[in-house]
This record gives structure tokens, C-alpha cells and sequence, in this order.
């Protein structure tokens, strides 16, 4: 196995990862199938088209043993991506989702869900005005992790069985929330919804509810409330507003309209989501004044440079301009961004 890129799978005997490789195309990551079944003949190892690693328990739990065991290993990837085995991709949806990780320098993302998919938060939607958006949050049935994240994240999973508190958990491993985390409206990934049930019957016996848990996992990581918004976006042209700055009000107005016509964005989901945002906007704008930091790369694609800083109770972004995008980003990054 010899690619910058590692995928790992919670699969059981109804996985859709096959198609993921019957797509074709040369791959710039390598697979890893954590299978929860007990079917010997299913999913064969084919030398470094795929290598198959059984494991009963649930989900998290799995995955964090899976990730003990082949510390040394895993650690060699620059970034890896821990899907649910629902996710109908083809191989260049998951080559151009670490293609931008690497572009944009992320350190935790997820691609968007197209609008046919079965999800619990709308915000994770596939939104057609934006390239990708910078977010509070990642699904964790999708989430993809920089190595270093990854390695502060790991012991995360054994605290988990359900999985619900984890994406909101993860962000605050970040330095910077704010430009190291976000949904790729780039790459769309369809949520079938029919996630391995063999983890579901390996819960324990008298295992505490996804809600108890969520509320346990927020208060001992300080995480005071599940926050879901998204802190600014990269529009089809390259241009990066956000939440905070002069235009902040126009990006939650950019941001409600990309789901219009989306049968799961009712009337109620966005005045919900378009309230959420004007608060989280208000309260930071009154409580935090600007400090500036060095810009996220992807701003070099507008003639505004920006500059982002986030903490859990903290967030704010100063608007600078510039003939010049950032140092350290090259054209071809840009071009990367924009074109994919």
C-alpha cells in the first residue's frame, strides 16, 4: 500500500465501498475494510487493491482498536478518511476530496451530501453556491482527518457508541476551527442511509441513548452546545466571505439560497438555519474584536485576503485587502480549488 491517502471502512455485507473501486481510475488512496460480518469469502483482500481486517463491536469502538493495532501504519498517510459503508462515491469523488484537503490545507472535512440523501442536519447538504464552506461541525459518518488531527481525535472514538457528539468534538482539536474545517460543496457523496447493521446489534445491552450521550460527551470535552453553523464559504468564483466580516449578512443570505428548492430545506429548516447564523454572527461580533492571524490559503482565490481566528467560545475574522493572495499558495493550488 503505497499511496499519500488511507481510507477505512466500518463495512458489513451490504457495503457500497465496491463500487468505490468498480469506478476505475488510478487511485491516490488505499483501502482498508474494518468488516463487522461473518462472511469468510466476502470483501477478499486483493493484495494493494484492498486489505480486509476483521472486527466485531461497534462502530467507534472498532475503529479505535483498528487504529491501536496499526499505529505505525496509519501514521504514514497524510490524511485518512473513516466513511460509513452508505456512501455511494466513485473513485475521483474520493481522489478530488484529498486532492482539496491537501490544496486548501484542511485539517478536518467531509464532502457535501447530495440533495437525495437521507441526513440529519441540512447543513451538510450539497449547496450549489459555494465551492466548500468552513463549518463548525463534520458529520462523522463522512469525516476525513489530516494525520496529525487524527492522532489528537483517535481518542475520541472509544468514548463513543453512537457517534452523535463526535463531530462537533473534533473541531475543538483544531488550532483554528475556522479555516481547518469544512464541507467540500466540491465533491457530493450520496447517504444512502443503510449504514453497517451489524454495529447496531453489537451495542451493549442497556447502552446509554445517542441524546444521554451527547449531552455526557459535550459537558466533559467543555463543549457547551452543539453548534451548526458555518463560519464563511469560497463561492464559485474563488471569492471567500464569511460570517463575521462586512459582508456577513449577504453570505447567510448566499447560504439560505443555495437550498432553495431542496425538498429537505422546509420553509422551517431555513428560518432556523438563517436564525442561527444571525446569532452566532451578533454574539461574536458584540463579545470578540478582530485579531488577525495569517489567512486561510483558499482566500488567495479573491482580491480580499482574510483573516480567521476561532475558539470554542470565541470567533472572529478581520478583512484585509490585497493586490496578492497569501504566500504559500501557488497558482496551481488555486486553479486546484477552483477547478475540481
Amino acid at each position: 500500500m503505497s499511496n499519500a491517502n488511507l481510507v477505512v471502512v466500518r463495512a458489513g455485507d451490504s457495503s457500497l465501498h465496491p463500487l468505490w473501486l468498480a469506478t476505475g481510475g488510478e487511485r491516490n488512496w488505499d483501502l482498508v475494510v474494518s468488516y463487522a460480518g461473518d462472511n469468510a469469502l466476502r470483501y477478499p483482500a486483493s493484495g494493494e487493491s484492498m486489505v480486509r481486517i476483521d472486527s466485531k463491536g461497534p462502530k467507534w469502538h472498532a475503529l479505535h482498536a483498528l487504529l491501536c493495532d496499526t499505529n505505525d501504519a496509519w501514521r504514514a498517510y497524510e490524511y485518512v478518511w473513516l466513511p460509513d459503508d452508505d456512501l455511494a462515491a466513485s473513485c475521483a469523488d474520493i481522489n478530488r476530496m484529498f486532492e482539496l484537503m491537501a490544496a486548501l490545507d484542511l485539517h478536518l472535512a467531509q464532502p457535501s451530501f447530495s440533495w437525495d440523501s437521507r441526513v440529519r442536519f441540512p447543513l451538510t447538504l450539497h449547496n450549489p453556491n459555494f465551492a466548500l464552506r468552513y463549518t463548525s461541525f463534520v458529520d462523522p459518518a463522512a469525516a476525513v482527518f489530516s494525520q496529525s488531527t487524527l492522532r489528537r481525535a483517535a481518542p475520541t472514538l472509544r468514548e463513543s457508541l453512537h457517534g452523535s457528539a463526535l463531530g462537533y468534538l473534533w473541531p475543538n482539536r483544531l488550532d483554528n476551527p475556522a479555516k481547518q474545517c469544512a464541507i467540500l460543496d466540491r465533491v457530493q457523496m450520496r447517504r444512502c442511509g443503510r449504514r453497517c447493521s451489524t454495529d447496531d446489534a453489537a451495542m451493549p445491552r442497556g447502552a446509554v441513548s445517542p441524546e444521554r450521550e451527547m449531552e455526557q460527551l459535550l459537558k466533559k470535552h467543555g463543549v457547551t452546545a452543539p453548534l451548526r453553523v458555518a463560519y464563511g464559504g469560497i463561492d464559485l468564483h474563488g471569492k471567500l466571505t464569511t460570517l463575521f466580516d462586512d459582508q456577513g449578512e449577504r453570505f447567510v443570505y448566499r447560504l439560505c439560497e443555495g437550498y432553495l428548492g431542496c425538498e429537505a430545506a422546509t420553509p422551517g429548516v431555513l428560518g432556523e438555519m438563517f436564525a442561527e447564523h444571525t446569532d452566532t454572527r451578533r454574539e461574536a461580533m458584540r463579545e470578540a474584536p478582530p485579531t488577525p492571524i495569517p489567512a486561510p490559503k483558499a482566500a488567495a482565490a479573491s482580491n480580499a485576503s482574510s483573516t480567521v481566528s476561532a475558539a470554542p467560545s470565541r470567533i472572529s475574522i478581520a478583512v484585509s485587502h490585497s493586490a496578492r493572495p497569501p504566500a504559500g499558495l501557488s497558482e496551481s493550488s488555486q486553479d486546484l480549488a477552483l477547478k475540481l
